[in-house]
């Protein structure tokens, strides 16, 4: 997956942490196949915004609001480091 913080629909939001944790008002990510994509998007009408894909590669990538990237990780790390810590619990 790639992500694009710059196109997250907001405004007044300077730093990355100010998206990537804020307590406002309620978002939520969707996965939308590229055929479906007009269909969704006029359903939605607004407030929204494309931020982001799926890939084939097996990398999180996040890139800030200044375009550089802020988080580069192998998929199947950050799935082992999530089941560990959960199973702990």
């Amino acid at each position: 997956m790639e992500v694009d913080l710059g196109k997250v629909p907001a405004s007044g939001i300077e730093k990355d942490h100010q998206i990537m944790y804020s307590e406002s008002a309620s978002r939520f990510v969707v996965t939308v196949a590229p055929e479906n994509r007009e269909e969704f998007e006029s359903i939605m009408k607004e407030g929204f915004g494309l931020i982001g894909c799926t890939t084939e590669e097996k990398e999180f990538v996040v890139k800030g609001l200044d375009g550089g990237t802020i988080i580069e990780e192998d998929v199947d790390e950050l799935k082992g480091a999530y089941k560990k810590t959960f199973k702990e619990f």
